[in-house]
């Protein structure tokens, strides 16, 4: 069993009441969930949804809300940071293997596509509205 306070929107494991009575910060007015209930709506939270009071007091599962500009172009920013560490990585590895002779036929076409792909996303405009990523190169091998 658990319980749910939506001021807070957050979850209480019955076996822990005495503790979070001891320390005071036992919720005022906590919803009882049972543990069917409390696994469905953590489980759909894997799905995108999020845990909201209903107006009741009750948790339920509903849709997020929309990204601001803001925050789509900050995620759109981070992606775009990992995307270029993970090419240019892989371009390093690929341009010693060339500058060693080590390189396979295979390993210099795929350079060449390493670093077009990263070019492609040093062009992208993070705080535009629609993004259209370019396509990760696949490895030799």
């Amino acid at each position: 069993m658990y319980y749910y306070d939506a001021k807070t929107n957050s979850f209480y494991p019955e076996v822990l009441k005495g503790d979070y009575l001891r320390a005071g910060t036992w919720p005022d007015d906590p919803v009882a969930v049972s543990d069917d209930d409390y696994c469905m709506l953590i489980s759909g939270c894997a799905d995108g949804k999020i845990i909201k009071g209903d107006g009741t007091g009750k948790p339920v599962l509903v849709d997020p809300p929309p990204e601001t500009p803001e925050q789509y172009a900050a995620r759109a920013a981070e992606k775009k940071l990992l995307l270029t560490e993970v090419s240019e990585a892989r371009i390093a590895i690929l341009s010693r293997a060339i500058r060693l002779e080590m390189a396979t036929p295979d390993e210099k076409t795929e350079l060449t596509r390493w670093e077009r792909y990263s070019v492609q996303l040093s062009r992208i405009d993070t705080g535009a509205a629609d993004i259209s990523w370019p396509e990760v190169p696949m490895t030799a091998g």
